[in-house]
């Protein structure tokens, strides 16, 4: 049977900021993690921290800290290709927070990244992922009032993109990755009530065959889970997300979990990492050994949920938007 075990789960990075939402890749040898850092869950002053690893993710040291003026920067997606490492983001005018744009830089020959560049149409970048030599990204767009659409987008620059397809149904955030055959696998955060695949936070795993610009085989998954990741290796999904008890509405005990979706079986349980409070946004990497390193963030070591005196009605999610977070390390052993 097809299996992960989490190893440990240890700290990287904390600064008594918001630091959230992950991203990890190769450059060469060296390990490269990105995530946004900013004052609290909800302000609009986001920048883009970078550490880098030159053994393996054992040690890190801050790379560069990426910042735009007047711009929240937000979910950061780091991609190797063309023997460059991209870096793509979206950001949201700090005084205008209706007014968004999506971002790209790179990784220079002097080790730092170049100055950000908006891309060209594409909307709220979310998910990337490489396949061949082209990169391929998910984005979402608003459609009416607590409605927005996926599509997803095909560039060879990592600047000019050309749009592929659009779901046929709500959703916003989308992880993506691609099996050795070139299928594209998607997992969709949908937190709409409305959604023909039942919405409160049901997400929707897709399947794509190349040139990807079909309609795509889709099913909802028997649980409920938000900020999606989605790792593809050897006929297996391995997904991760932000996970509580409750209403979406009054949620508790929020922690992020860790699942496995062999091709043609159930959707099994792996394992709740060490987190808790506002946490998930994790992000994989395949590493030497039969082992994976699994970023994510979590604010458990400063708080995990609010007294019951302080509940707020206006704001049921006051434990989530008032804390520091900090970013963290898993390291899983596979057996396929």
């Amino acid at each position: 049977m097809k299996e992960l075990r989490v190893l440990r789960s240890r700290r990287i990075y904390s600064d008594g900021n918001h630091n959230a939402f992950t991203t990890v890749a190769f450059c060469g040898e060296v390990l490269y993690a990105a995530f946004r850092t900013a004052s609290a869950h909800l302000a609009q002053n986001g920048a883009i921290t970078v550490l880098k690893s030159s053994d393996g993710g054992k040690n890190w040291e801050l790379c560069e800290r990426i910042v735009c003026e007047n711009w929240d920067l937000r979910d950061p997606g780091l991609v190797f290709c063309r023997d460059r490492l991209h870096l793509f983001c979206f950001g949201r005018n700090s005084a205008n927070v209706a007014e968004t744009a999506s971002f790209h830089c790179f990784l220079q020959e002097n080790n730092s990244f170049s100055p950000l560049e908006t891309l060209k149409n594409m909307p709220v970048i979310w998910g990337v992922a490489v396949w061949g030599d082209k990169i391929y990204g998910t984005a979402y767009h608003s459609e009416g009032k607590n409605m927005s659409r996926v599509t997803l987008h095909v560039s060879c620059d990592g600047v000019n993109w050309e749009q592929l397809t659009e779901l046929p149904f709500p959703g916003n955030e989308a992880a993506i990755d691609f099996d050795p055959d070139g299928t594209l696998w998607m997992l969709v955060r949908d937190t709409h009530d409305c959604s023909c695949y039942g919405g409160g936070s049901i997400p929707v795993l897709c399947r794509l065959k190349p040139p990807y610009t079909g309609t795509p085989f889709a099913v909802p998954l028997v649980l409920r889970l938000q900020g999606p990741m989605l790792k593809r290796i050897n006929g297996v999904s391995i997904i991760a997300g932000r996970r509580w008890d409750g209403w979406e509405r009054n949620r508790r005990n929020l922690r992020t979990d860790l699942f496995i979706i062999p091709d043609g079986e159930d959707c099994r349980f792996v394992s709740t990492l060490p987190s808790g409070g506002d946490t998930s946004y994790a992000a994989c990497v395949e590493m030497p050994g039969n082992r994976l390193l699994l970023t994510y963030y979590s604010s458990h070591e400063h708080t995990m949920d609010v007294p019951f005196e302080e509940d707020d009605p206006k704001d049921p999610a006051k434990a989530e938007h008032s804390t520091p977070a900090d970013i963290f390390v898993a390291e899983i052993s596979k057996n396929f």
